[in-house]
């Protein structure tokens, strides 16, 4: 078994090209720590983008990281 994680199935994101923490945790149905734990621990989870004090995400990467794409 191990400690392996497993990415939800791929939602519809919105046209939006970022997001935040909070758009992911609400895409993806999961809790801000587990976002935390991807980037932190899944070298092909998509590294978010800081901007200042805003962090943000790359949505279509982040949607290619769960259809098993991995980082472009």
């Amino acid at each position: 078994m191990g400690n392996q994680t497993q990415a939800p199935v791929a939602p519809a994101f919105s046209n939006r090209k970022f997001g935040r923490y909070s758009d992911l945790v609400e895409a993806l149905q999961v809790s801000r720590q587990t976002i935390y734990r991807w980037v932190k621990l899944d070298p092909t989870f998509p590294q978010p983008l800081k901007r200042g004090n805003t962090v943000l995400f790359d949505m279509a990467a982040v949607e290619a990281w769960l259809n098993g794409e991995g980082v472009k």
